[in-house]
């Protein structure tokens, strides 16, 4: 059985500018075979997978994940002049590949980007 742990750094995006955050997938392989990860991540309008264009859907390999073995995989999520405050859901599918080439396993996550509008530093 593998395992799926999503998390983002940092935890905010700003609201109205180009910026972005790191969506970072980590798949554990606690007690199986070896195995082929690839995860798809899907996102709401305003955000894209792209810093210059709208891309809201993309599947990144994330490798060959050993028994009782770990791997992490960084993925940008974009915001731009358009992104409103508030916040957004998006999903992750990982996919796990048998060594014969057949779907095993499929894990999937729902993550909340929290956007807001950027506050002026003070003293």
């Amino acid at each position: 059985m593998v395992v799926l742990d999503v998390t983002t750094h940092p935890e905010v995006v700003f609201a109205y500018s180009p910026n972005y955050v790191e969506a970072i997938m980590k798949v554990g392989n606690p007690a199986g075979e070896i195995c082929w990860a690839e995860a798809d991540v899907y996102l709401p309008p305003k955000l894209s997978l792209s810093p210059d264009s709208l891309l809201r859907k993309g599947r990144f390999r994330m490798g060959v994940v050993e028994k009782d073995g770990k791997m992490e995989k960084d993925v940008r999520i974009y915001a731009n002049p358009y992104t409103s405050p508030q916040m957004y859901r998006c999903k992750v599918v990982l996919y796990v590949y048998s060594k014969d080439g057949v779907i095993a396993n499929r894990v999937e996550k729902l993550i909340d980007i929290r956007c807001e509008v950027k506050k002026e530093a003070t003293i």
